[in-house]
Parts: C-alpha cells; sequence; structure tokens
C-alpha cells in the first residue's frame, strides 16, 4: 500500500498531537459540562465528536476544519482512534465485574427481552390490520 502525502513527517506529527489535543481538550470541556447537567461524562464526549466533526465544525467553519484535520492526516488519526478504542475496551474488560454482572443478568434480561418483543408485537398487529386494507398490497 502506497500512501502519497504531501506533508513531510514532521508536520504530520505536529498536525496529529495538535489534533489530538483539540480533540481531548474539547472532550474533556464537554465532558465536564455534561456532568454539571446532570448527564454522565461520555455522553458529553459523544456530543464533542459531534461538534468537533464534519457535520457541525465542517458546516460552520469549514476552513477552520480543514486547517485542524488537512486530508493528509485523516489515515493517521484513524489508526490513532484505532488504538484507542482497542485500549479503552482493554480497560473495560480488566475492570469487568461478573459478579455484578450475575447479581444484574435476570433484570437486564427481561428489559431487553421487552425491548424486543413489545415492538415485534406491535408490527405484527399493525400488519395484520394493513393485511385487510383493499389495494395497499398485490396479490
Amino acid at each position: 500500500m502506497v500512501f502519497i502525502i504531501d506533508m513531510t513527517g514532521p508536520q504530520l506529527s505536529a498536525a496529529f498531537f495538535l489534533q489530538m489535543f483539540c480533540i481531548l481538550a474539547v472532550c474533556r470541556l464537554v465532558g465536564m459540562l455534561a456532568r454539571r447537567l446532570g448527564q454522565p461524562q461520555a455522553v458529553g464526549e459523544m456530543i464533542a465528536g459531534v461538534f468537533m466533526g464534519p457535520s457541525l465544525l465542517g458546516l460552520v467553519f469549514p476552513g477552520l476544519e480543514q486547517q485542524l484535520f488537512p486530508k493528509e492526516s485523516l489515515k493517521f488519526l484513524y489508526v490513532g482512534a484505532q488504538l484507542g478504542v482497542g485500549l479503552y475496551m482493554f480497560l473495560v474488560g480488566v475492570e469487568f465485574n461478573t459478579q455484578s454482572f450475575v447479581s444484574r443478568a435476570r433484570s437486564a434480561l427481561s428489559v431487553s427481552m421487552a425491548g424486543m418483543i413489545v415492538p415485534f408485537a406491535l408490527g405484527a398487529g399493525l400488519a395484520l390490520a394493513l393485511a385487510r386494507v383493499p389495494g395497499l398490497f398485490s396479490e
């Protein structure tokens, strides 16, 4: 696999660390704001991801988005993001408490089953009612 890159190695390094600094700073700030509003920090971090992404930052400030996230550096940022997700999942696995899982398995099962059975039953009932409507479905 050959990469055609206009940026030099030091420029890519500087861009990567600047991107990581901005992403982490915005995630931290929005996460703290979310906690003050009674939400989990992870919710704030997800909102920060929307703020920093092309859907909002690219729409409102396209020049800033192009400066902060040049196209040549996005592949390296993607690799760093995947490494971060892998490390996060490792830490989740290390801290996994099986006793807590076993004690809450019944309630989790009932909630998940209700979340599947109720919409399925409503959809099946609606399908039966709509099947009687003439001209809605072909023979």
